[in-house]
């Protein structure tokens, strides 16, 4: 059975097993050690036993199975997660989905049962990354980029991951995050009649949640709950601010009013545009959420540019399986770093621990299983890489004609834009020197022939209007005509100016209206009118009874 694996052992061809990482309902997991020409390679290794335990066995003969029968029941178990293996393995190489190197599958003898041995690249688990970091909001939003280009790789081989939660989220020697556990343990977990979804539900779409039909949303959602935990001292929605304890009642009546639909309050410790973002990624309805995650990395990336957050672009994929023995190895130093799986800590009651994991893949298109595999290099570089974008090519050399015929084009802008200044020059003379020469000799020219109304007879609101005449012969272009009404005693109740355009010849009269005003009965008034601040003549006024 798998617990016959210690410290010690070798596995996986020169794969020595030197600490165990941590271990859970679905296997341990250890880290592996293998020196090549003096280098030293390291992974994590996990293996898994089909069936977990001899009381499954038992219980399935149960049913009235016989030991040809049990013998293809569990085997079906283990075909399947190697067809899942087959499938993760092609999305080895992306930055942001976890590496799974290799793996082998050991028959026990003399009873029913397999181990299955996986080795993957040894990485941070979130939560243990949570514990000793502060998660600010750039944390956030790396994290939320990091994983959208996971999930924009996943949907290229119609992939849905349905378990996105931080028990499954890692984060690499660089600072990347990167997301595992697509699924092979979720097998696991089905070759036992008491299988539980238990501890998914805090991070799980309410369409899933009510066994309704689903898209690639829900993975959306989850990330979007993902992120609501990091930027709500690790709460997930309606549960008590933190640091009152949390009891079951409290996760079971906040889970009752997410699966419900009861809209999320935005995050303690996210700004409002990004609260906005995780709200969307989590609506009730699927057609309310960002319809892919490409989508929702581009808002994230709005807010992350200005902080300097820049998150690698997916690597593309190699459709590879890479082959027993195979050399994807990733080097890390002899640090506190822990594998893939996390550390050995155990579930409490009615919580998901590290090791509870996701729920199998769903494929939506069969056709992925036929791409061609490309074999691995034996010599690949176990330092990561950054892939840099190429390099533009020199512009091929011109012919004389497409030379001269630039030259032309230049030409033809330069003096088009002479010209377009030059009358742009000649309008703004003309338009001061005529329209709004303020001659301050005008009213040596200018009189005013009338008044309107009657300024002896005012009642009410008013608006008064003065008309000026222009000397014959005389074109004085736009003129300011100012005005002060003041009261009996000489106070200003009101004052102004507007400009008139002034000339002589057919029609040498101009009006100007220049104020509205209430005029009350019995009260008297003058006005003072100015000609470009020349003072040309005062008016009195009175209010009708």
């Amino acid at each position: 059975m798998g617990n016959q694996y210690k410290v010690g052992d070798v596995v996986l061809d020169h794969w020595t097993l030197i600490r165990l990482l941590g271990e859970g309902n679905c296997g341990r997991v250890f880290e592996a050690e293998r020196e090549d020409y003096g280098t030293s390679y390291k992974s994590a290794i996990k293996i898994i036993t089909i069936p977990q335990k001899p009381s499954e066995i038992n219980s399935v003969r149960a049913s009235g199975m016989d030991e040809g029968s049990l013998n293809a029941y569990f085997h079906g178990f283990v075909e399947e997660i190697v067809r899942e293996f087959a499938l993760m393995s092609r999305l080895e190489g992306t930055a942001n989905v976890v590496n799974y190197h290799d793996h082998t599958v050991i028959e026990h003898r003399g009873t029913i049962g397999w181990d299955v041995l996986i080795r993957m690249e040894i990485l941070t688990p979130l939560l243990d990354y949570s514990n000793d970091n502060v998660i600010t909001q750039k944390t956030a939003l790396k994290l939320g980029i990091d994983i959208c280009r996971a999930l924009e790789i996943c949907q290229k081989f119609n992939i849905l991951h349905r378990d996105i939660k931080p028990e499954n989220i890692f984060v690499s020697e660089l600072g990347d995050f990167k997301l595992g556990d697509f699924g092979i343990a979720r097998t696991v977990e089905k070759t036992t009649s008491a299988l539980s979804r238990k501890g998914t539900y805090t991070y799980m779409a309410p369409e899933v949640y009510r066994n309704e039909d689903y898209g690639s949303s829900v993975d959306i959602y989850s990330l979007g709950l993902v992120l609501y935990w990091m930027l709500n001292d690790k709460r997930t929605p309606f549960l008590p601010e933190y640091p009152i304890p949390i009891t079951f009642t409290d996760q079971e009546a906040a889970r009752a009013k997410r699966i419900n639909g009861t809209p999320l309050p935005a995050p303690k410790n996210a700004d409002s545009k990004l609260a906005e973002i995780i709200q969307r990624a989590c609506s009730y309805e699927p057609k309310h959420r960002y319809a892919s995650p490409s989508e929702m990395r581009q808002e994230l990336e709005i807010i992350a540019t200005p902080l300097g957050i820049v998150s690698a672009p997916p690597i593309p994929t190699s459709h590879s399986k890479p082959s027993k023995g195979s050399s994807h190895e990733t080097w890390e130093k002899d640090s506190g770093t822990v594998g893939m799986f996390g550390t050995g800590r155990r579930k409490s009651s009615g919580t998901m621990g590290v090791f509870d994991e996701p729920p199998t893949p769903e494929i939506f298109d069969e056709t992925v299983a036929e791409v061609q595999p490309i074999a691995p290099s034996r010599y690949e570089s176990p330092i990561p890489v950054m892939v840099l974008p190429p390099k533009p090519s020199e512009p091929l050399p011109k012919s004389p004609l497409e030379s001269f015929t630039d030259f032309v084009k230049k030409k033809i802008v330069i003096v088009t834009a002479g010209v377009v200044a030059l009358f742009l020059v000649i309008f703004m003379i003309v338009y001061f020197a005529v329209f709004n020469n303020f001659d301050p000799t005008a009213f040596n020219h200018v009189e005013i022939y009338t008044i309107s109304p009657n300024p002896n007879r005012l009642s009410g609101r008013e608006s008064i209007t003065i008309g000026l005449h222009v000397s014959d012969g005389l074109r004085l272009g736009r003129q300011e005509v100012s005005y002060t009404l003041r009261s009996s005693t000489g106070a200003i109740i009101e004052q102004g100016s507007t400009n008139v355009f002034l000339s002589s010849g057919g029609n040498n009269r101009r009006t100007a209206q220049l104020f509205t005003h209430y005029f009350a009965s019995g009260s008297e008034y003058t006005l003072w009118v100015y000609l470009n601040g020349t003072h040309i003549r005062t008016f009195a006024m009175f209010g009708w009874f």
